[in-house]
């Protein structure tokens, strides 16, 4: 194992800011259960990163021949990771090719309209995994996917679902053919909502909403509040339309 150089590290420590993922087409994937959903989903590996003195897990072992492996300090570490308390391990991946939409057929797609909320990106992809719901198109003012806080937060479940190609979602919204569905707080319930093959649910941000436009050209749905507060955040709207349209 190799002891991580200043170059190396300058390297991958860029990754935590868009422009040099862009560039390299790398991202960082870090702790242990992170790395594990990574390497079980065959995602692409650059460099496996693990702290000095630390345990090497046995699935590590699946990482390709091609893969280096470096040792790290804890100051390092601390300088790669974005977080308080940095794991043993961290991992740097190819981004897979992005998908471009092509008129996919499935009961349930997610369009997701100005989320800029790294956590709450992550946590819809989280939720939309567990329901099944494996297609997500974000619009191109989201933030984006492979930001360290996204991956984090998504648990894993990035591996495991399709994240489209950005679009325009006013064109995208105009060219589908079937339902479309607008989380809103002034809708009709979603529990009296027609559940239809080839739906299209957009989820907005906390702090916007879902744009006018997509609201002119879509049902708004809303979920009733039984008691108090204002609003739900994004990643628990997500969840509990979810809940509704796929039981």
């Amino acid at each position: 194992m190799e002891i991580l150089s200043k170059n190396k590290l300058s390297l991958f420590r860029k990754l935590n800011q868009k422009k040099y993922r862009d560039e390299t087409g790398l991202f960082l994937i870090e702790g242990l259960r992170l790395a594990e959903e990574a390497i079980n989903a065959k995602i692409f590996l650059e460099a496996v990163i693990i702290r000095n003195n630390s345990d090497t897990p046995v699935w590590l072992g699946k990482a390709k021949e091609s893969v280096e492996f470096f040792g790290a300090n804890q100051t390092q570490m601390d300088q790669l990771s974005d977080t308080k308390t940095p794991q043993a391990v961290i991992l740097i991946g190819r981004i897979p090719e992005v998908k471009i939409w092509q008129n996919q057929h499935s009961p349930l797609t997610l369009a997701v309209d100005r989320i800029r909320d790294p956590g709450n990106f992550g946590t819809i992809l989280r939720t939309a995994s567990w329901f099944g719901v494996n297609q997500i198109v974000p619009s191109e003012d989201c933030v984006d996917v492979y930001s360290p806080k996204v991956v984090r937060a998504s648990m894993g479940a990035l591996f495991h679902v399709d994240v489209y190609k950005a679009v325009d979602l006013d064109t995208f919204i105009n060219d589908w053919e079937g339902n479309v569905l607008s989380l809103d707080m002034h809708g009709e319930p979603i529990e009296n909502i027609d559940k239809t093959p080839e739906t299209l649910l957009v989820i907005g941000s906390e702090a916007h909403g879902v744009s006018r436009n997509i609201l002119k050209n879509s049902t708004p749905i809303r979920i009733s509040k039984k008691g108090t507060g204002e609003s739900l955040n994004a990643g628990i709207a997500a969840g509990i339309a979810l809940w509704e349209l796929t039981s």
